[in-house]
């Protein structure tokens, strides 16, 4: 066999290149606000809305519609003399999440590695420099939604996940070790999620189990479909009432834990929930589906976790 000269030296080259790059990437750096971190080979391009004084963000979005802002409401003001040591400000970590990730999911995860890594702290003002507190982020992109909330912690991370449009209750572990335990009893069930949605129905509908596969549609990326070859789904419809003519309230818990699941098999059994313009007819985004109601046992203490969205 013949083999073009050029060729192996393209070839050549390119490995070269790639080792060279490899090596040099430990020494390249991204300056924040007051810390520098290890950079990345490629980021995505952002629009911000910051301060001037700072290299992070309040808000934005990039190029792949994944966008991320401060909640309004800090999670606490400054606690002790280490909260002012520099590090990740909360607004840094909005602009970083933005630069790498090209799903909400991702940039989930980019934070929460990166509060792990290098933590938050520092003064959050260039001019009051004992003014500190700790962040939330609203993370959101076409198909879902998270909430990070740091809760007097640099590590928290969620359970579970949400649609970009249900509201409600969600679970958030503090340290890694807590994240794993609940991984897995959400695994086996052992954490129960009750959902409440509204339908179109003239009469109240029978308690049943769906269960039907979920996959992606081929023809619209947003959205799921029925599918055989997609993964295995459990809904579970448990009670349901009139509310008033022609709706009628849903009690569901979930086994399985997919994207859009309750949307879809609403959908697929003839109820899809009302306000919701990619499984129904609805031409506003107003879903009427929360996370309701969250019950387990804590895996440590044993003592019986029940919240609502009916406490007060």
């Amino acid at each position: 066999m013949i083999v073009n000269k050029r060729y192996i030296y393209l070839f050549i080259s390119g490995v070269v290149h790639w080792l060279i790059d490899s090596f040099f990437s430990r020494f390249h750096f991204q300056k924040c606000t007051y810390i520098e971190i290890d950079s990345i080979p490629k980021t995505y391009s952002v629009i911000l809305s910051k301060p001037v004084w700072m290299w992070g963000a309040e808000m934005g979005s990039n190029e792949h519609g994944v966008c991320i802002g401060n909640e309004a409401i800090w999670n606490r003001l400054i606690n002790d003399e280490k909260d002012l040591n520099k590090k990740l400000l909360g607004m840094d970590l909005v602009r970083l999440g933005l630069e790498r990730s090209r799903t909400a999911l991702e940039a989930m995860d980019v934070i929460t590695k990166l509060l792990k890594d290098y933590g938050q702290g520092g003064p959050c003002s260039n001019t009051q420099m004992d003014f500190f507190y700790h962040n939330g982020f609203l993370i959101a992109d076409p198909n879902e939604a998270w909430i990070i909330e740091t809760v007097d912690s640099e590590y928290v991370e969620p359970i579970h996940r949400l649609d970009q449009e249900t509201v409600g209750l969600l679970i958030v572990a503090k340290n890694p070790l807590m994240k794993k335990i609940l991984d897995r009893m959400l695994e086996y069930n052992e954490i129960t999620r009750i959902y409440k949605a509204n339908v179109k129905a003239l009469l109240p509908i029978k308690p049943q189990t769906i269960d039907m596969p979920i996959g992606k549609d081929k023809f619209h990326s947003n959205k799921r479909r029925i599918s055989n070859t997609g993964q295995r789904a459990i809904t579970h419809i448990i009670d349901s009432k009139m509310i008033k003519e022609g709706v009628c309230q849903l009690d569901i818990k979930l086994d399985t834990g997919r994207t859009h699941q309750i949307r879809v098999h609403l959908a697929e059994i003839g109820h899809p929930v009302i306000g919701d313009p990619l499984y129904g007819t609805s031409t506003l985004r107003q879903l009427e589906l929360n996370s309701h109601q969250i019950e387990f046992t804590h895996p440590l203490t044993q003592e019986i976790i029940s919240v609502s969205l009916d406490d007060k």
